[in-house]
């Protein structure tokens, strides 16, 4: 098996680098055919990506990358808050992200939430280590105006263990026979569609 790698998102070059020096630039980018094998990188660094391609590409490039990461591989986002400055004066980002959307399956791929860290406005944070406000009051305040929070740092843990095995498929195709010789064709039509569904995960 490869050794295990680090993916890195080099925003000077605007492209995939591995620890490797192994890079794609992301103009040319086909996210179902990256030159990395399944499970070969144990770490995947994504910066501010996710707000710099298009919204119907996100969803293909974190399952492309789900699929290289092993098990347990980590994933750390860093994006600008929506409603800061930082965000809106960037002309390189063309969508606005919150971390919930990333704590959700994503067509049938699973992210396990290990932790957010929200970076505050200096402003702000002055204000915090003063004690003239409290976190939770930040969070109210950060609800309704701008320039509250500025970065949100995102930690995911890449969790596989919702694919199948071979064993359990040929379980449930067997189920699928079973169920259509009782009769039952809605719930065979239901358990094949789960496993065409798995195996586009695949």
């Amino acid at each position: 098996m490869s050794e295990a790698k680090i993916l890195n998102f080099n925003l000077a070059q605007f492209a995939l680098v591995d620890s490797e020096n192994t890079s794609v630039f992301l103009r040319d980018i086909i996210w179902e055919n990256l030159p990395w094998n399944e499970g070969q990188i144990k770490e995947i660094n994504l910066n501010d990506l996710p707000c710099r391609i298009d919204g119907s590409a996100l969803p293909h490039c974190l399952r492309a990358l789900w699929k290289i990461a092993g098990e347990g591989a980590t994933l750390s986002i860093r994006i600008p808050h929506p409603r800061h400055d930082s965000f809106l004066k960037d002309i390189g980002y063309v969508r606005p992200l919150l971390p919930e959307a990333f704590f959700k399956g994503i067509g049938g791929i699973s992210f396990k939430h290990i932790e957010t860290a929200l970076i505050l406005d200096p402003f702000w944070q002055k204000a915090v280590d003063e004690k003239e406000v409290t976190y939770e009051e930040i969070h109210e305040i950060s609800k309704q105006a701008c320039n509250v929070i500025e970065w949100m740092n995102i930690r995911l843990e890449v969790n596989k263990f919702k694919l199948l095995t071979p064993e359990m498929r040929e379980q449930l195709v067997r189920q699928i026979g079973d169920t259509e010789a009782r009769g039952d064709y809605k719930a065979a039509e239901t358990i094949r569609k789960f496993l065409e569904k798995e195996s586009e995960v695949r």
